[in-house]
């Protein structure tokens, strides 16, 4: 678990630079609309993250893992969802680990998170389809050794997806950012 999580803190503290504001008023408002879930409805996406990622426990013969529908864990995931938009890393913007954005009370269950940030050409507008964006999370994160593991792991037994969209001024365009949370019971 030290190797996955040194891995994993390695390569997501390679991306920097990350802005939450958008220059133009149609990004910001098609941003902000996509963030408070106007449109995108989270449960459905972690229901079609979760069929694609048994599929594949199913296919390695490891039992299925079920969605969390803790309010604390739900909370915590979309905060570090948010998070990751402007830090993109496993520590949080206060240089702590990513437990630390839940309450004590369930940081022990904690065990895994997957952060994933996923560029959207200029021509498009950000996707609400659940099923597309469980694909697109699900494909770049089983071509990474670490985040297939954690999808694999047959300690983990509950998940939960948050996902939020923000603009780059580095890179000048729109990203998809997304925090699966991983726990034992």
């Amino acid at each position: 678990m030290k190797k996955l999580l040194s891995v994993s803190l390695t390569s997501a503290i390679l991306f920097s630079g990350v802005s939450y504001v958008a220059p133009k008023s149609a990004d910001a408002a098609t941003n902000s609309e996509f963030n408070t879930s106007n449109k995108l409805s989270n449960y459905r996406l972690n229901v079609e993250l979760l069929k694609l990622i048994n599929k594949e426990r199913k296919a390695n013969g490891v039992a299925p893992i079920k969605y969390i529908s803790d309010k604390k864990i739900k909370t915590g995931a979309n905060k570090r969802a948010e998070e990751v938009t402007k830090v993109f890393s496993h520590y949080r913007p206060d240089a702590t680990l990513y437990k630390t954005a839940f309450p004590k009370s369930v940081q022990p269950i904690i065990k895994g998170e997957n952060v994933m940030k996923r560029s959207i050409k200029s021509t498009e507008t950000a996707s609400t389809d659940e099923k597309y964006l469980a694909k697109l999370m699900f494909n770049q994160w089983l071509q990474t050794n670490d985040h297939k593991e954690n999808m694999l792991r047959k300690t983990f037994k509950r998940s939960s997806i948050a996902m939020k969209v923000a603009y780059d001024l580095n890179k000048q365009r729109n990203y998809y950012y997304a925090v699966l949370i991983f726990t034992t019971k």
